[in-house]
């Protein structure tokens, strides 16, 4: 996988196991400051650990430590904003940047260095602790408690530096000198700093018991963590102890004191623990909205952070899991041809899909979802499995530019329609160019008219018993006369199967939306449609197969 992400916050969305988690834990490999990370034969794509692993991340906005000539002058290298290309020589126009390299072997042993084609054949060279320190991530994972103890890379750590040594007054304090520690001159005032952020970022976000917080040692807390530090409320009680979603937001509010404007953050599904009200300030705590905050890079599988987050915000995870390929779509960089911001509001739960199918409006939506509970209930997988979402595309022909921004983000789609209003060359030929599968009944027929006269007859009467539920005999047989010219009520249309009974039940069908409801179509694929499939007419099984077959791994009829 290559992939350029853009200033601010990256949001990374996509179907599950697209590899949107392990591309954060590339980022946090490549840039750990500890060097201490273990590998393993699972770590290795398709646990083959003799074609081993590299990676590169290129920093851009580096501090001054970091553009030593001295110490890293053969490793700087230049970055070419009109062509979006690293070259490896700085020069005059261009950015100064670093490479990091990350390989991984047989062995199971990390080898970090610096990387440029220039020092090819030379000793690998490597970030000095200091500096690795400097551009390590914070990491904001489902176990927010380790910000809110002084450790290694921990919020309260970097909030603290170069205040205090926090190693001196823990050892003072496991000494049994903790009030001396207290007492003396100087120390009181160099927590104070710290203590009042973390209460001032506490009531702003409404987290009560962090609202008066204290220090004290957490000894023995947590098995396996050594004595330290750690913010306790006025009780004694360790915030490590508060709701998973008051940790993530308070460390969260604490991230953007201390990183903005600079620093990168890591979150792996923001939602995790946090009601919907809570998550919009979760997001612009960190920088969503924000064009010169910190680097922010999460993954989501919620709806709700994806209608937060601007469009310029997101970016498209896809994969080839036969090759084991990545492509990551940034929605900015990508000329869809339509509002993306209105797309992605307004069909969020598309955009956290592998595949789309753009439904012309409710009737073929709920359809669909009708079809797939028939299919569920014969044993067959359900579309949710195979990652596949259907999309409202709001008639025709505003459906058409929908589903040809879509395949332009990457997405596998499938444009179902009714033919009684035909795409113009003009309005088709996106669609086709993008790739995307157009199904739609043929014949010149609406929905209802296919299905009214495709149908076998029992199915019919079945669709009519459905629609007489939901408006009752009255509204039906007005509808009917209505269509007919008052030729035929609804006992006229039962009488038996013939030409002129179902094109009036159709016209009446759809003048008078009878199905025109998700939960209405719903019912229709479900308990008509998918059963009545046997007796259906050839042109409408040629269709129903053509769905099904794109949603059975990617096949066409």
């Amino acid at each position: 996988m290559d992939w350029m992400p853009r200033p601010g916050l990256n949001a990374i969305l996509g179907s599950g196991d697209f590899g949107k988690s392990t591309v954060l834990d590339a980022i946090a490999l490549a840039m750990s400051s500890t060097r201490r990370e273990v590998f393993y034969d699972t770590d290795f794509f398709r646990l083959d650990p003799a074609a081993g692993f590299e990676i590169f991340v290129t920093l851009g906005e580096l501090p001054d430590e970091l553009k030593d000539v001295d110490r890293y002058g053969d490793y700087l290298r230049g970055w070419n904003p009109l062509t979006r290309e690293v070259e490896d020589e700085p020069g005059e126009l261009l950015e100064d940047v670093l490479t990091l390299r990350l390989a991984v072997g047989e062995d199971l042993e990390g080898y970090w260095s610096l990387f440029s084609d220039r020092t090819a054949g030379q000793e690998p060279r490597d970030l000095s602790l200091p500096h690795r320190a400097l551009i390590a991530p914070v990491v904001l994972d489902q176990s927010p408690v380790t910000h809110l103890r002084w450790a290694r890379q921990s919020i309260l750590q970097r909030l603290a530096e170069p205040q205090f040594s926090v190693r001196s007054l823990v050892a003072r304090a496991a000494r049994g000198l903790r009030e001396q520690a207290a007492d003396e001159e100087g120390v009181d005032a160099e927590v104070e700093a710290v203590v009042t952020q973390v209460n001032e970022r506490a009531r702003e976000l409404g987290i009560r018991p962090a609202q008066d917080v204290q220090v004290l040692l957490d000894a023995f807390g947590i098995p396996g963590w050594n004595a330290s530090l750690a913010l306790h409320d006025n009780q004694g009680v360790p915030l490590r102890r508060l709701g998973t979603g008051s940790s993530r937001l308070l460390v969260a509010g604490l991230f953007h004191s201390r990183m903005a404007p600079a620093g990168i953050a890591l979150v792996d599904e923001a939602e995790f623990g946090l009601e919907p009200h809570r998550i919009a300030r979760f997001l612009r705590l960190l920088g969503a909205g924000d064009d010169g905050g910190p680097q922010v890079f999460l993954t989501t599988h919620s709806p709700v952070v994806v209608r937060e987050l601007r469009a310029t915000e997101l970016a498209i995870a896809h994969c080839d899991p036969i090759l084991g390929t990545h492509e990551i779509t940034n929605v900015a960089d990508t000329q869809t041809g339509m509002d993306t911001q209105a797309l992605v509001r307004q069909n969020a739960e598309s955009f956290l899909a592998a595949s789309i199918i753009v439904a012309e409006g409710p009737t073929e939506i709920g359809l669909v979802r009708g079809l797939d509970y028939y299919w569920i209930s014969q044993g067959q997988d359900p579309l949710a499995l195979a990652g596949i979402a259907i999309s409202n595309g709001n008639g025709i022909p505003q459906a058409a530019p929908r589903a040809a921004a879509y395949a332009k983000l990457g997405y596998r789609t499938a444009l179902l329609m009714d033919d009684d209003r035909p795409l113009t060359a003009e309005e088709r030929a996106p669609v086709d160019q993008e790739g995307v599968k157009v199904i739609s009944w043929g014949a010149g027929h609406a929905t209802e008219e296919a299905l009214f006269n495709g149908l076998g007859w029992p199915d019919v009467l079945a669709l009519v018993a459905i629609a007489e539920e939901i408006w009752g005999e009255g509204h039906l047989s007005q509808g009917t006369r209505n269509a007919s010219g008052g030729v035929l009520n609804l006992a006229g249309c039962r009488v038996g199967d013939n030409p002129v009974a179902r094109a009036t039940l159709a016209a009446a069908s759809k003048s008078q939306g009878w199905f025109k409801r998700i939960d209405f179509g719903e019912r229709v694929g479900q308990e008509v449609v998918g059963p009545g499939y046997e007796r259906a007419t050839p042109e409408l099984r040629a269709t129903l197969e053509a769905i099904y077959w794109w949603t059975r791994s990617g096949q066409d009829a």
